[in-house]
């Protein structure tokens, strides 16, 4: 789950539990939160403990406010018959599967900052994360889609990632910008699924090469 969370001075980020009228004063706003993050909410104490008093104007302290995320307004996206996201090649960074169905079960979500850029991403074992380069999301054909054998290449049934039609959709993580690119062909023909995670992420960084020259990321 997601909350509106309160920064205070030194960086700190805690949970606001309640924002009300102040009951004493109807032009004040109280927000209750406790330093401690608490998981039992009836523990939660209202800072600064004891009496309260007014600051002065140079006394006041600086936070800021984060809303929590929404789901965007935007229609779905229907994806025309026989074609699917293929999870089994999709993550962050050149080489990255933080989505594929191996890591877990848990539903991807791709979460936008109020400038555009991606703030964080949630993985497919349910963890969140900030990323540090480009998100790839590999658009294949579903009959490509091979959990059983991720580097078929023979027949009708071939995996997406030695499919020339495959293509990726980038999401600039310091922009927000997305956009879609060819995919490189590999040259992993005699790989197996028992091959190794680090020739998987050599077959990702080969199919990838041309995605990551598409638009410029900062830092990456």
């Amino acid at each position: 789950p997601f909350f509106d969370r309160i920064e205070l001075p030194g960086g700190k980020l805690v949970t606001i539990l309640q924002i009300d009228i102040d009951p004493m004063d109807s032009t004040k706003v109280r927000v209750r939160f406790d330093l401690r993050e608490p998981s039992d909410s009836s523990s939660t104490l209202i800072y600064p403990r004891g009496a309260r008093r007014e600051l002065s104007p140079q006394q006041s302290v600086k936070y800021r406010i984060h809303r929590s995320p929404i789901r965007s307004n935007t229609a779905p996206l229907t994806l025309p018959k026989g074609i699917a996201i293929d999870f089994n090649y999709s993550g962050v960074g050149l080489t990255g599967s933080q989505f594929s169905n191996a890591a877990g079960t848990n539903n991807i979500a791709v979460i936008f900052g109020p400038d555009g850029r991606v703030s964080r991403y949630i993985d497919s074992a349910g963890r969140q994360h900030i990323p540090a380069g480009q998100l790839f999301f590999c658009l294949g054909d579903l009959a490509g889609v091979r959990p059983d054998d991720i580097y078929a290449n023979a027949g009708r049934d071939r995996a997406n990632i030695n499919r020339e039609k495959s293509t990726w959709i980038v999401i600039n993580n310091q922009t927000g910008r997305t956009f879609t690119a060819p995919m490189t062909s590999v040259s992993g023909g005699t790989l197996t699924i028992a091959a190794s995670a680090a020739k998987l992420a050599q077959t990702l960084r080969e199919a990838r090469f041309l995605a990551s020259l598409s638009d410029k990321v900062e830092g990456f």
